[in-house]
């Protein structure tokens, strides 16, 4: 799988990656990818820059490239340059999903996040443990609604600087 990633990457094709039992779906561009995750610029239907998501390699089903609809897209998106996350990835040898979590604890960025048991909610991070992070979740108007403490092998996938985000974080600041 790696060969055909590297493959994806290098060519900046935009795909389209289904999850598992869960129905989601994500289109973008590969960032970065290792063992364990994959890092996507996402571009929402009108091909506009959608933030980044990280999906864990493990739930990912099907990844489609060539279709018309993502050809089509692309040819949109050719006007745009990918954004970088702004993460040194892969610089300091931990994984994909540490360097982000470290990025948005840093950053103190709300972000969403899915789980293995189908439990979505978004967040910012207090604390990243060895196997778990301690959050502060925060609702739809952006005001802190309580914590949590999440085990990080049950994340399935981390959306952070698109536009749920985006907004997000502008009622916090209000």
């Amino acid at each position: 799988m790696d060969k055909i990633l590297t493959q994806i990457k290098n060519d900046k094709k935009v795909i389209e990656i289904h999850q598992d039992d869960t129905g989601h779906f994500a289109v973008g561009r590969i960032v970065d990818f290792d063992a364990q995750w994959i890092l996507l610029n996402a571009i929402d239907p009108a091909g506009v820059d959608d933030g980044f998501l990280l999906l864990r390699s493990d739930v990912i089903c099907s990844i489609l490239t060539d279709t018309h609809y993502l050809q089509r897209l692309d040819a949109i998106c050719e006007k745009h340059e990918p954004r970088s996350p702004h993460i040194a990835i892969g610089t300091d040898g931990r994984d994909l999903l540490q360097q982000c979590l470290s990025h948005l604890r840093q950053k103190q960025l709300s972000f969403s996040f899915l789980l293995c048991q189908g439990y979505e909610n978004a967040g910012r991070v207090i604390e990243i443990g060895e196997d778990y992070l301690s959050l502060q979740i925060i609702d739809k108007q952006g005001h802190a609604d309580g914590s949590a403490f999440v085990r990080t092998e049950d994340i399935r996938s981390i959306s952070f600087e698109g536009i749920y985000e985006r907004l997000r974080e502008v009622e916090i600041e209000k």
